[in-house]
C-alpha cells in the first residue's frame, strides 16, 4: 500500500548513525566520520584525533546536538558524558572543577526528589554508548540545502553564521542564486535520493576542496523553502549522466509530492491488477 513518507523515505530520520551505515554501503562522499562504540576506543581516537572535529549526537535537526570540539581535554569530557550517565542534549561544556560540583549536586537533588535528571523526555531522547566524530571542513562560507522530489531538485545555500561554524537551519541568511549552486551537487542529491529510492529527501552538502560530499540527510524539512526557489532542475535519467533541465517559476512542495503521490498509487494499482489477472491464467490453465 502507498504511503507518505514511505519507510524507503523516512528510516533514516534522526539517525545519523544509521545515515553513516548507508553512505559507506553506498559510496557517497562524505566527511571523514568515525562512530566509536566502546570508551577505550573513543579514548584512543581522542589521542590521535585531527583538531578540531565535529561531535554530534544521533538526533538533533536545524544545527542542534552538534559540536565542534577544538582539544582533546574537551573530546575527553565528551567521551565521560557519552559513556556515562548520557546526555539528553550537547548544551553542556567542559567546566570548571567547582561548577561541575555544582551540575553534579544539582543531579543529586533531582534524584533526592525522585526524579531521574538524566532521563528521556517527550522532546529528548537519552543519547549514550556511542561517540560520533565529523570531519571538520573549513573555508566553507555556506551550506547547500537540496530538496529533491522524484525527478525534482530545489537548492539554496545557508550561509554560515558569523563566529560558528554552523548555519543553524533556516535562521540564518539564504540564497536561491541557481547558478551559484553546481550541477555536481544537484547530481549528488538525485544520486543519494536514488540510492534511497526516496519520494522525497533533502540532502545537505558541504565542498572538501572542490568536491561536493554529503554532511547528513532528513526528511522532514520547510516547504515555504522550496516555495521561495525562482525554479527547480529536471533530471531525465540517471544521476550521474543524466539531462538535467533548469525549470523557471516557484511551486509549492506539498502539490509536487501529492501529484508524484497519485502517480505511485495508479502505478501500484496497475501492478496489483495485472498480478491478479496472471494467477486467475494460472489457476484456469495449470501446467
Amino acid at each position: 500500500m502507498p504511503v507518505f513518507p514511505s519507510r524507503r523515505s523516512s528510516w533514516y530520520f534522526e539517525d545519523k548513525a544509521g545515515q553513516c551505515d548507508f553512505f559507506r554501503a553506498a559510496s557517497v562522499p562524505t566527511p571523514r566520520t568515525n562512530i566509536l562504540w566502546f570508551r577505550q576506543q573513543a579514548e584512543r581516537f581522542c589521542d590521535s584525533a585531527v583538531y578540531p572535529f565535529v561531535l554530534k549526537l544521533a538526533g538533533g535537526h536545524q544545527s542542534s546536538n552538534v559540536r565542534l570540539v577544538r582539544t582533546r581535554d574537551e573530546a575527553l569530557f565528551y567521551v565521560d558524558e557519552l559513556f556515562g550517565h548520557g546526555v539528553l542534549s550537547l548544551g553542556y561544556r567542559p567546566a570548571s572543577r567547582s561548577r561541575v560540583l555544582l551540575r553534579h549536586l544539582r543531579a543529586a537533588v533531582e534524584v533526592a526528589k525522585g526524579h531521574n535528571p538524566y532521563a528521556s523526555t517527550s522532546e529528548s531522547e537519552l543519547q549514550y554508548g556511542y561517540f560520533y566524530a565529523q570531519e571538520f571542513l573549513p573555508y566553507n562560507e555556506f551550506e547547500i540545502s537540496a530538496i529533491v522530489i522524484g525527478n525534482r531538485a530545489f537548492a539554496c545555500r545557508r550561509f554560515i553564521v558569523p563566529g560558528d561554524f554552523r548555519t543553524r537551519g533556516s535562521s540564518g541568511r539564504i540564497d536561491w542564486t541557481p547558478e551559484a549552486i553546481g550541477d555536481d551537487a544537484i547530481r549528488l542529491a538525485f544520486g543519494v535520493a536514488h540510492k534511497l529510492r526516496a519520494q522525497t529527501v533533502a540532502v545537505d552538502i558541504l565542498r572538501r576542496g572542490t568536491e561536493p560530499v554529503v554532511v547528513e540527510l532528513t526528511v522532514n524539512y520547510a516547504s515555504w523553502v522550496v516555495r521561495a526557489c525562482p525554479g527547480h532542475w529536471i533530471l531525465e535519467g540517471e544521476p550521474e549522466s543524466g539531462d538535467l533541465a533548469w525549470v523557471d517559476g516557484s511551486v509549492r512542495a506539498a502539490d509536487v509530492i501529492f501529484e508524484d503521490f497519485l502517480a505511485e498509487t495508479f502505478q501500484s494499482r496497475r501492478a496489483h491488477h495485472s498480478a491478479a489477472q496472471q494467477s486467475r491464467h494460472l489457476e484456469s490453465n495449470p501446467q
